[in-house]
């Protein structure tokens, strides 16, 4: 993968800029993108030969073409995109509002879907690519007082599963990344504080707020070996499709997984007593 073009948004702070650092030491060639590019400035003192630091809001179209235009003219493609631009939305479920989850979804999962649009047609023509969106083990996991940011790395999960199966052909591959928590200000920016008019919410609330100030800035994950967890992905000739990263993440999937097994096996006979004695079965067509 060297001397490969990768593009990483939301890069000014957290695993993005870790990852975007960690691969320009290297020599790769990188594009650095954030919704405000003031905040980009740490990459300034970098050599512009394999730099190009430019403007990306996954919420506008507009800059998300400009800057992928800006990648094609300077390094002639883009080989990897990294979709690492997100927030996390946290409230206990009856205090959810509907904008706000708009919002959420437009940036973690809408934003996604732009940025590939965007990339792909050029990896269709190189045969070629990879495509790195970053989610959460709460994609996989559903957590309390998170349920927004779940449904939209969830929904980020099942996106990025069936477009992996449309472009394997083509040479392109997709890759969920599942993070755990990693020391960076994910919370900071995020300020998460859980507040309820009920009394039958009261002591969750409380629970989920002592575990923000515990967490934060003591989370076990480390950027630095998280960014270089992903370039040795990209050195696989198959990546998986989907990991968790973080020991953390790693466990809690083990959990869920183990739940889901028991679940299936208790419930088998049920699930499996509600079909025609012929027929098709999507089954057939998973591979």
């Amino acid at each position: 993968m060297k001397n490969k073009t990768w593009l990483i948004t939301g890069a000014s702070l957290g695993l993005g800029k870790s990852l975007a650092q960690k691969l320009i030491e290297k020599g790769f060639n990188v594009v650095v993108t954030a919704r405000n590019v003031e905040k980009l400035a740490d990459f300034k003192g970098y050599h512009t030969d394999n730099v190009l630091i430019t403007r990306l809001d996954v919420t506008d179209l507009g800059s998300i073409q400009t800057a992928v235009s800006e990648a094609v003219k300077k390094f002639g493609g883009i080989d990897v995109l990294v979709n690492n631009a997100g927030y996390g939305y946290y409230e206990l479920f009856e205090s959810l509002s509907i904008a706000d989850i708009q919002k959420q979804f437009d940036t973690n999962f809408y934003g996604i879907i732009r940025t590939m649009q965007e990339v792909l047609p050029q990896m269709r023509a190189q045969r070629s690519g990879w495509i790195v969106n970053i989610s959460s083990i709460a994609g996989s996991v559903g957590m309390a007082g998170r349920s927004a940011y779940s449904a939209s790395k969830f929904a980020v999960n099942g996106l990025t599963e069936g477009l992996s199966l449309e472009v394997k052909h083509l040479g392109i591959k997709a890759t969920v990344i599942e993070p755990g928590a990693f020391r960076t200000s994910f919370f900071e920016s995020g300020k998460p504080n859980f507040t309820t008019e009920s009394e039958d919410y009261q002591q969750l609330a409380e629970e989920l707020n002592a575990q923000v100030v515990r967490m934060n800035g003591n989370q076990k994950g480390n950027p630095e070996k998280f960014a270089e967890a992903i370039i040795k992905l990209s050195e696989s000739e198959n990546p998986p499709l989907r990991i968790a990263i973080g020991e953390d993440a790693a466990m809690v999937l083990q959990k869920r997984i183990q739940i889901m097994q028991e679940e299936n096996t208790t419930w088998h006979d049920l699930a499996t007593s509600t079909s025609f004695e012929d027929g098709e079965t999507i089954a057939n067509y998973i591979k």
